[in-house]
């Protein structure tokens, strides 16, 4: 279970991957897809909420998956729950009743309110603090097996 926010692409497989399995995973604000598979043999896309991400929540191109159980959530006009282009603007569905009934896919998923989503964690200011810590001390200098040696020899 996984929580992805403010990428490009939420969660991604491509370039021919296999068996991808993506389950219970909170997806919102990415700055393109939700969910993208792209060239993809084999997704399991389970229990998922997928919520505002701007261009569409499920991207799929030339890709085989098996969806269910999601909950989608568009949050601008303009957004789409599913998008299969390019192969034609008759592949891309606003809404999870169009999708459902063109595709046969996602068959027992939701659209609309999807429940509280996971709060963010602001990373730079997260990153700040890091750099903000002290160095960590230097390691004791230990004599260890080529010490005892050097004593044992007398060099």
């Amino acid at each position: 279970m996984y929580t992805t926010y403010e990428n490009l692409k939420g969660l991604r497989w491509s370039s021919e991957s296999e068996n991808a399995m993506a389950v219970d995973n909170s997806i919102f604000d990415n700055l393109e897809r939700g969910i993208s598979l792209e060239n993809v043999d084999g997704a399991v896309l389970r229990g998922n909420r997928v919520v505002d991400n701007a261009v569409s929540q499920l991207y799929v191109l030339q890709s085989h998956c098996a969806p269910e159980e999601n909950c989608f959530s568009n949050g601008a006009d303009g957004q789409l729950v599913a998008d299969f282009t390019p192969f034609g603007l008759q592949d891309r569905y606003p809404n999870l009743a169009d999708y459902q009934k063109a595709k046969g896919e996602d068959m027992h998923s939701r659209s609309g309110e999807c429940g509280p989503l996971p709060p963010k964690v602001d990373v730079h200011a997260l990153h700040a603090a890091a750099l903000a810590y002290p160095a960590p001390p230097a390691k004791a200098q230990t004599a260890g097996v080529r010490g005892w040696l050097d004593w044992v020899l007398r060099r």
